[in-house]
């Protein structure tokens, strides 16, 4: 049983057309699920959340995503956060990022500093379209 941490770009990866907004935390905790992971799941979206619908915001809040507000880049953000993540939870620990660019390829001074931490491939916003419409 290992920590999960996903943080979620949802300015660039917004909830799909069509889907319920309240859905994503137990979709997203489904596909872990359906994975094969166990332990505690922390979803987080990550945004300027004045730019996203307000009825979006609420859906998802209710099903269990964090949000986390930004006025700088996700990128700047997403690092601290999971610096953050790494100091408090050691290996092994499961760590996801659902953004329209690959963090991980662009981040290779923190890469190499997650021994021990699995780093989850997601293909970004597929990845959430794919939730809404096959589980």
């Amino acid at each position: 049983m290992a920590v999960t941490a996903v943080y979620w770009d949802i300015k660039s990866c917004p909830v799909p057309h069509g889907c319920d907004p309240r859905q994503v935390g137990p979709w997203i905790n489904q596909f872990f699920e359906n994975e094969g992971y166990c332990g505690p799941l922390t979803i987080t979206a990550i945004g300027s959340l004045s730019d996203i619908p307000k009825h979006i915001l609420e859906g998802v809040y209710s099903g269990g995503v964090a949000l986390h507000n930004i006025y700088e880049g996700f990128s700047d953000i997403i690092y601290d956060l999971v610096c953050t993540f790494t100091d408090e939870n050691p290996p092994p620990a499961n760590i996801m990022v659902i953004s329209d660019s690959n963090f991980f390829a662009y981040e290779k001074d923190l890469v190499s500093e997650l021994s021990g931490y699995n780093l989850l491939p997601c293909d970004s916003c597929l990845f959430m379209a794919g939730l809404c419409f096959t589980l």
